[in-house]
């Protein structure tokens, strides 16, 4: 796996079975300080050593975390996101819980920047005509209304 910069490993298990929708099977699941990854070994004559990223869940997508109980057991946690819910069976769930939640609170919050204003300011001189009384641009030469000479 690699770790994106001042991202930093937090926990890691071996042979985790997970589900993720219809998608199921055993693999290493890491939680960064920026994302939850799950990794699955590829098995195959030219392929042995090589994984294959099943899951790369940035934080910031993960909505709750849960713990499973079976037989009043911790067994497992449950991870929602807007997309579906991610399961996975630990050694230990109330850690991972725990460690998902602290790292979750320590991502910064993505940079929004919206529509940017410019606001120009600009003042406007009216003058006074001297034959007519008509108030008129101070950037016009001849009043607007008797054509004079301002």
């Amino acid at each position: 796996m690699l770790l994106n910069s001042g991202e930093t490993i937090v926990r890691r298990e071996d042979v985790v079975p997970y589900r993720w929708g219809d998608t199921t099977g055993r693999g290493t699941v890491y939680l960064t300080s920026a994302r939850i990854v799950i990794e699955s070994p590829q098995h195959g004559f030219l392929q042995s050593g090589h994984t294959e990223t099943v899951l790369d869940l940035p934080l910031r997508d993960v909505g709750n975390v849960a713990v499973g109980l079976v037989l009043r057991r911790a067994r497992y946690i449950v991870i929602e996101l807007a997309s579906g819910s991610l399961r996975l069976d630990v050694v230990d769930p109330p850690k991972w819980r725990e460690a998902v939640s602290a790292a979750r609170a320590s991502v910064p919050p993505p940079h929004a920047r919206g529509p940017v204003t410019h606001t120009i300011e600009r003042h406007i001189v009216k003058v006074r005509c001297r034959h007519c009384g008509t108030l008129s641009d101070e950037m016009l030469s001849k009043c607007a209304s008797c054509g004079a000479a301002l």
